[in-house]
C-alpha cells in the first residue's frame, strides 16, 4: 500500500504515475497495459494494470484501490507467462472478494 500522506502517492492517480515511472526508470523496456476490469464485492471497479517486458521476464498484474488514506495494491507476479496465465482467475476471485474493513482499527491493549 502507498500512504496519502506522501505528496508522490497523495491521490490515486499520482500512486500509479509513480509506481508506472519507478518500473520503467529500472526497466526501459516495460509495457503497460490496461487489462478487462474487475469489480469487488463492494462493486467498486479498482484500476488495474498489466506490467510486462522487464529485464527479467516477469508478468504482474496491479489493482489498484482507492481507500481514505492509502492506496491498496492488490498484485500478481509471476517469472513466466505461463504461470501468470494460470494464476490470473485466481487474482480476479482475489480482487473481487476484496473489501477494505476500514481505517479506525482499534487494537486492545497489549500484555
Amino acid at each position: 500500500m502507498a500512504l496519502k500522506s506522501d505528496e508522490a502517492t497523495s491521490t490515486l492517480e499520482k500512486t500509479i504515475a509513480f509506481d508506472v515511472a519507478r518500473f520503467k526508470e529500472k526497466n526501459p523496456t516495460l509495457s503497460v497495459k490496461d487489462p478487462p476490469r474487475l469489480k469487488t464485492q463492494e462493486r467498486r471497479i479498482p484500476v488495474v494494470k498489466d506490467f510486462g517486458g522487464d529485464r527479467f521476464g516477469n508478468f504482474e498484474r496491479i489493482a489498484y484501490l482507492d481507500e481514505s488514506k492509502v492506496v491498496v495494491f492488490l498484485v500478481l507476479s509471476a517469472r513466466t507467462r505461463k504461470e501468470f496465465e494460470a494464476s490470473l482467475k485466481a487474482f480476479a476471485d482475489l480482487v473481487t472478494t476484496y473489501n477494505f474493513l476500514g481505517d479506525q482499527v482499534k487494537l486492545p491493549p497489549g500484555p
